[in-house]
């Protein structure tokens, strides 16, 4: 769908070598197919309204793993804010809870 969009930008590119496609392959398919294949897979033994709210704990791992594997650091607010998505999560995946 972006291909046609190409055309408008100017041209940044210079040199294409193999690493360069090696790694848009790896991307693509390592981060892109596999994700989306193991989504489906997981989502096969749970309701979609619980697969759904459990997508939300995304942005919570990618700051742990930021923190975790790349050292950075974490902000008051990245704490508040993964509180809160932890206990949205909770509210909508358990039926007591309301």
């Amino acid at each position: 769908m972006f291909l046609p969009m190409l055309f408008l930008e100017k041209p940044v590119f210079t040199n294409i070598t193999s690493e360069t496609i090696i790694a848009i392959l790896y991307l693509s398919t390592g981060c892109s197919v596999a994700a989306f294949l193991l989504y489906n897979y997981g989502l096969s033994g749970i309701s979609a309204s619980s697969a759904s709210a459990i997508m939300n704990l995304m942005p919570l791992f990618g700051v742990l793993l930021s923190f975790l594997i790349l050292h950075e650091t974490i902000s008051l607010s990245q704490i508040a804010g993964g509180i809160l998505i932890m206990l949205g999560v909770y509210i909508s995946t358990n039926r007591h809870a309301v």
